[in-house]
């Protein structure tokens, strides 16, 4: 838009020029600029405010007599308080910024609130149209890297004003920052704009985001490793749209119980920094959706009763039964990990308490083994040979009974689950053996209390079972006195006939009486001075039952 400067200049004679050389003529431009501004001023007093920067720049200059003009006019303007901001208050134009429409608010104000800018913005009452001009007057344009350091600055300084803008205020700065990731990925990942489920607020760059889970009975657990996003921004597609560029991820149940996995067996996960309702859930979200244990190594960090935190499978779950280790351990339960009582509270049902034993590998008798060793390499659990030194051996004996058949895996394995044998050096030479048959070992040379008061090698004993009693030629009675001669040392059990009390005879207790047992009978006999008869009937005994196998043990 153009318009004319009146003023009596002195022309040449055909009128058609001013004339160049006349001192009037260069005193009346030398005052354009002046005269400009007093019109400015008036019109900031009128109705034509916001109009008249349409009418600039001036013409660019030409090498004739008005040259220089519009620079001179730029800068007498620039500095005076002609424009106004956007606080309303009349601002020279070099201390302005506009906003361009990709920077602006849905109704072309500046995004960021004035007052809580770095910069002065111009009023959006001029109109995008007078752009080009207020920047012809000094008003500096915002550019994208000024845009996001006064948005830092004003998320940094009035977090509280920002977290509680409107919600489609949220969703256009979301739709302005989407464009800008292509060259500013970094600056914007460290701007705290992303609203989480719990209330605070966080940059893309402090973890990985998950958006809620569509479903209205499972909420995602704190404390995975993940940073669960606000319904309000993952439900508006703008601020949705955004955050996945920075890798925010759907997740369905399956994936959040993979996670949990994952992050409860990470070196990096610290269970003593999750609060004791939060790791609780971890263990409900699984059973509520339904995970199952797949891999030796799921395993789950859970609260024990005196609040310190242990992996599941190191960890007993209370229980009335006989036998179990809340029975056995009793007096000593200080001595051992048992899970809290909150869990009881939500796993109350016997299939509930059941996934806690098989899929979380709690369990509610003493463990025989270590539950982190392979089933080709283990060792006694050292609650077992705790309970050994601290439980009377018919105790740990009527334990082995009730629980044989868990127990029996790791000392009498089937067929086809016999390992290969470990190879160990002894004093220089190689000896197989077995993991096996080191637990048999340890149980065998337990030291273990006889019917006539003595203590032998559990290994060493026989049931009081008739038909063993019998077939040894040992008396159904104890001795009367400790005087008499000893015997064959007899296990002191209760109901010694009861088949239960087989399982002993892996151990080396003579339960039916075979060709082994008579031929130690023998010796024994033998080495106290027995009877002619007494030898001579255990003879035609041996002799009676020797199979093919044993004829090397009685020769």
């Amino acid at each position: 838009m153009q318009f004319p400067f009146q003023a009596d200049f002195v022309l040449v004679a055909n009128r058609e020029e001013i004339e160049a050389a006349s001192q009037w003529n260069k005193t009346l431009r030398d005052h354009i600029p002046r005269a400009l501004l007093e019109t400015i001023n008036k019109l900031n007093e009128s109705n034509f405010r916001y109009r008249w920067p349409h009418y600039f720049p001036i013409r660019v200059d030409r090498g004739d007599f008005f040259e220089g003009l519009w620079s001179n006019t730029k800068k007498l303007l620039s500095d005076k308080t002609i424009l106004e901001s956007a606080e309303g208050n009349l601002t020279a134009p070099s201390a302005l910024t506009l906003v361009p429409r990709e920077f602006a608010g849905t109704n072309c104000k500046t995004l960021i609130p004035p007052g809580h800018s770095k910069f002065t913005y111009v009023s959006a009452e001029y109109g995008i149209e007078a752009f080009d001009a207020l920047q012809s007057l000094g008003v500096k344009r915002l550019s994208a890297e000024d845009f996001l350091h006064d948005l830092s600055n004003f998320i940094t300084n009035w977090p509280h004003k920002f977290q509680n803008m409107h919600k489609k205020w949220h969703s256009r700065l979301s739709e302005v920052l989407d464009p800008l990731t292509a060259e500013h990925e970094s600056l914007i990942s460290s701007l705290h704009f992303i609203p989480l489920r719990d209330g605070t607020w966080i940059a893309p760059q402090a973890g990985p985001l998950l958006f809620p889970l569509i479903s209205d009975d499972l909420a995602i657990p704190n404390k995975i490793g993940f940073f669960v996003v606000h319904l309000d921004a993952a439900n508006d597609h703008k601020r949705n749209v955004l955050l996945r560029k920075f890798k925010a991820q759907d997740a369905n149940k399956a994936d959040v119980c993979r996670i949990i996995i994952q992050t409860h067996g990470s070196r990096e996960f610290d269970p003593d920094a999750v609060s004791r309702s939060d790791l609780i859930y971890h263990a409900v979200f699984l059973y509520r959706a339904g995970w199952r244990r797949q891999n030796p190594t799921d395993n789950l960090w859970v609260v024990l009763e005196d609040e310190s935190r242990r992996l599941s499978p190191e960890v007993y779950l209370d229980s009335q039964g006989q036998n179990s280790a809340t029975q056995v351990f009793g007096r000593h339960r200080s001595s051992f990990p048992f899970l809290h009582e909150y869990y009881s509270k939500i796993f109350h049902t016997k299939h509930r308490q059941n996934w806690l034993l098989e899929s979380l590998m709690l369990s509610t008798i003493p463990r025989l083994v270590n539950p982190y060793d392979r089933v080709d390499k283990f060792k006694l659990n050292d609650d077992f040979h705790f309970l050994l030194k601290n439980t009377p051996a018919l105790e740990v004996l009527q334990l082995l009974r009730a629980h044989w058949t868990i127990y029996r895996r790791w000392i009498m394995p089937k067929e086809n689950q016999i390992p290969k044998a470990q190879t160990d050096k002894v004093n220089g030479a190689e000896t197989e053996e077995m993991p096996y048959d080191r637990v048999r070992t340890f149980f065998s040379s337990m030291k273990v209390h006889c019917r006539d008061g003595s203590t032998a090698q559990l290994g060493q004993t026989c049931l009081p079972r008739k038909d063993v009693l019998v077939a040894l030629d040992i008396p159904e009675t104890a001795p009367p006195s400790a005087s008499a001669k000893p015997t064959f040392p007899v296990l002191l059990v209760p109901e010694p006939e009861s088949a239960e009390w087989d399982f002993l005879g892996n151990f080396g207790v003579t339960v039916k009486v075979e060709a082994k047992h008579l031929v130690r009978r023998l010796e024994q006999v033998k080495e106290n001075g027995g009877t002619k008869a007494m030898i001579s009937l255990l003879y035609e005994r041996i002799e009676a039952c020797t199979k093919d196998e044993d004829i090397g043990l009685v020769k």
